[in-house]
């Protein structure tokens, strides 16, 4: 049959419904995934954005500080003249009287004014006398009296930024009574109240970091230095908060070139940290400000505005699915159901198919493609039913024609190889046969003519060893050489006739073990040819003639030990089949072994692979075998040796062997 049912196992596959929702899903996840990407970035870079102009704007709103701060001490310095009772001080030139009139105004300038250090020089740039408050330095004398030199020689005032030991504003100013230099007046004023209004402004916390490198000093010992960075807090916004910032920040970045503008979380919060030389201020000095700006919030309102975005394209994405999976569940298990049920055509289980899509099958606009495709799968089930019945048919016809004709080819083939067999047989007996004829012609005159000259030079051979026997080895040698030279003739002739003469055997119960050893006796065994005896005790008795089986064997067993030059094992071996009442002797030698193309011709007469010998030994061997009603088999393999099996009939059971 050309279509057979099959039972093959259901096949477990991925959905086309779950596939769609599958691409779809990873579709809508990869569109969610880079918007709320997107929108983060681009939040990010607002914010970013943001960041950048706060931090201009605040280093804008420092530089004004420390402008409006140098105006201001300028704006003092120029009303010191003024002052009551200066005026008329500094036209005396009285350095005790200036000092008696400015104290008078001292007060006032610490307290409405912030002044916090006061210094008043001569036109001669000397020193008049020096005002401060008690926690406050003075800046460095050998400065100071440089820039009053210049403001004495050039009578304009000028300003700058001393951070040495406390970041503090200072201004010089000429004084000027009646239009004429009376000296130059040194107002300055720490920062620490203007980083304060900075902070109000700008909503930053600032401060001033002093460097001060202090051996062997540790936090313990000033609780504003900061000892990984070797500087000291001048001034701070939000001083405990801000500080143990620094230190911690201290304690990962242990340089303080290290604070570059970055961010940084302590204690939960976010901050951003930027670090300013006070030299880009056109200040003196090593020290820095540092603006921290607290952005906690802001990064926060991102992330709540991306987890929130992210909520939503899941929720999204949820719906989506959920929307495309109902839309898609009705026709596409409709389509799997279909799917189902086509591998049934290939398992000719065409009433199940119709079973599965038996239902009212809707009619006129409301029909859809699955619809058609069930008409289809009807019609197809119903016309591979019928066209499966005819084929079987069909089958069935030609099955039987050609089992017909098979038994007719057999029998045909059968008789052709019998034919052909007997054909070959009789062939070969024929030329066998021939060959035989022309033997038994020459063996009559062969024979006659050479048995009594052999039988004369042996005579003569034994008469010379007799009357020589006290001759030399070489005459010993000679005649036994010429004495085995006319035994091996003698056999060659023997073997002649026997080939073509075939005597009817006598057949008598001879012991398989007697019958070996004597033709073991018979044979010379080279020292390098190692004999093995396998005859098992229960042997049966042979029922054959005693002396041909006895030259069978001989001529077996000579070839065997002449295959093996280089010495080797001669096995023989014999056993007995009792249902058949046989017993096989096997000879088996481990020479040179013979090849298949030489198997063949082992049995014809005349051919030998031998470089002396005319071919006749085992045809004399099949003969006597086949006259004792048994049969000569042999196995060979090219360098492993040979093996003759000789079957013989015998006594049975009863019979016994010794």
């Amino acid at each position: 049959m050309l279509i057979t049912k099959t039972n093959k196992p259901a096949q477990h596959f991925f959905s086309l419904k779950w596939r769609a929702l599958a691409i779809f899903s990873l579709l809508l996840l990869a569109i969610t995934s880079f918007s709320t990407f997107y929108f983060y970035f681009n939040l990010s870079n607002q914010f970013e954005l943001e960041r950048k102009s706060s931090y201009e704007k605040q280093l804008r709103e420092l530089d004004g500080l420390v402008s409006q701060s140098s105006a201001k001490l300028l704006t003092l310095a120029d009303l010191v003249p003024s002052m009551s009772g200066m005026e008329a001080q500094l036209l005396t030139g009285n350095a005790r009287n200036v000092t008696q009139a400015f104290d008078r105004h001292w007060q006032s300038l610490q307290l409405g004014a912030a002044v916090d250090m006061a210094q008043i020089y001569s036109a001669n740039n000397e020193l008049v006398q020096s005002w401060r408050l008690e926690d406050v330095d003075l800046p460095d004398p050998m400065l100071i009296r440089g820039y009053v030199q210049e403001v004495n020689k050039t009578e304009h005032p000028l300003t700058f930024l001393d951070c040495t030991n406390k970041c503090m504003q200072i201004a010089l100013s000429p004084m000027l009574a009646r239009d004429m230099s009376a000296g130059v007046i040194v107002l300055g004023t720490t920062l620490a109240a203007g980083i304060v209004n900075f902070k109000e402004v700008s909503g930053a916390d600032v401060g001033i970091l002093n460097v001060e490198r202090r051996e062997r000093m540790t936090a313990a010992e000033d609780a504003r230095y900061i000892a990984n960075w070797h500087v000291r807090v001048s001034a701070l916004t939000s001083l405990e908060q801000n500080l143990s910032l620094l230190q911690s920040v201290s304690a990962r970045k242990p340089s303080v070139d290290q604070l570059s503008a970055g961010r940084e979380i302590f204690n939960g919060r976010e901050f951003e940290i930027h670090l300013l030389p006070a030299r880009n201020f056109s200040a003196s000095g090593d020290a820095y400000f540092v603006l921290i700006d607290d952005i906690t919030r802001s990064v926060s309102q991102i992330r709540e505005v991306n987890r929130k975005n992210i909520l939503v394209g899941v929720v999204g994405l949820i719906l989506s699915e959920s929307l495309l999976l109902l839309i898609l569940w009705s026709p596409l298990s409709r389509l799997r159901r279909t799917a189902g049920v086509l591998p049934l055509l290939a398992q000719n289980d065409f009433e199940q198919i119709r079973n599965a899509v038996s239902r009212p099958l809707r009619k006129g606009r409301y029909r859809d493609e699955f619809d058609m495709l069930d008409d289809t799968l009807v019609t197809v089930s119903q016309q591979l039913e019928t066209l499966q019945a005819e084929v079987a048919q069909r089958t069935a016809e030609l099955s039987e024609a050609n089992k017909l004709l098979g038994n007719l080819n057999e029998e045909l083939d059968r008789k052709v190889k019998e034919r052909t067999r007997q054909l070959l047989e009789a062939q070969d007996e024929l030329v066998r046969k021939e060959k035989l004829a022309v033997l038994g012609q020459v063996a009559g005159s062969v024979g006659h003519e050479l048995r009594n000259p052999l039988g004369v030079m042996s005579n003569a051979v034994y008469f010379l060893q007799t009357v020589l026997a006290d001759a030399d080895d070489s005459v010993k040698e000679y005649l036994s050489i010429i004495k085995n030279e006319i035994t091996g003739s003698e056999r060659i002739v023997s073997d002649l006739l026997d080939s073509v003469r075939i005597k009817p055997p006598h057949p008598e119960a001879v012991s398989v073990a007697e019958l070996i050893e004597q033709s073991l006796r018979k044979c010379t065994v080279p020292p390098s040819v190692t004999v093995k005896l396998d005859i098992p005790a229960t042997l049966p008795a042979l029922r054959v003639d005693a002396l041909q089986i006895h030259q069978v064997l001989r001529n077996l067993m000579s070839n065997g030990m002449e295959a093996m030059p280089e010495g080797g094992v001669l096995e023989i071996r014999a056993v007995a089949d009792e249902a058949a009442k046989t017993v096989t002797l096997h000879v088996k030698d481990s020479g040179i072994g013979i090849t298949p193309e030489q198997l063949g011709k082992l049995f014809q007469p005349l051919f030998t692979t031998k470089a002396r010998g005319i071919g006749l030994g085992l045809v004399v061997v099949k003969n006597l075998t086949q006259a004792n009603g048994g049969r000569v088999e042999v196995q060979s393999e090219p360098g492993k040796g040979t093996t003759f099996s000789i079957t013989l009939p015998s006594e049975g059971p009863e019979g016994g062997g010794t």
